[in-house]
């Protein structure tokens, strides 16, 4: 671990969260974001040499919709959106191998969310949270 963080690189504008009379106004968009997956418990499908991998920090990068940022480490797709009216972030393995974190319909410009999967015996790892940081 230990990829430098790229510069504070302003994106495009995501309505949903940083216009005028919304939570971060006054604020610039992020190119990137950090998302963290933290307290999570090891699921049937639990690898534990992928563990310091799910534990690690992520940087996510803005996609073409300006309110949705993700990453593909090769092992899992990370994701996070700040949708119309609601929060939504989840961490899927890239091939199969169960699931792990999703939540959809929390409040809008949500920074924490709680895994909506708690679900031992179709996971690989389950429950905890969804925690993005970002830096202006």
């Amino acid at each position: 671990m230990g990829t430098p963080l790229p510069p504070n690189v302003p994106g495009v504008n995501c309505t949903s969260c940083f216009n005028p009379g919304k939570p971060f106004a006054g604020f610039t968009t992020p190119k990137f974001i950090t998302c963290t997956w933290t307290d999570f418990q090891p699921g049937a499908a639990f690898d534990p040499d992928l563990e310091a991998l799910l534990r690690s920090p992520h940087l996510l990068e803005q996609r073409p919709n300006p309110c949705f940022y993700g990453f593909l480490d090769g092992v899992f797709d990370w994701a996070f959106e700040w949708f119309l009216g609601s929060t939504n972030a989840f961490v899927h393995p890239v091939g199969p191998g169960g699931f792990g974190f999703e939540k959809q319909g929390e409040p809008p410009c949500s920074l924490i969310l709680p895994n909506g999967l708690n679900d031992f015996a179709n996971s690989f790892a389950f429950g905890g949270f969804f925690n993005i940081q970002l830096t202006f």
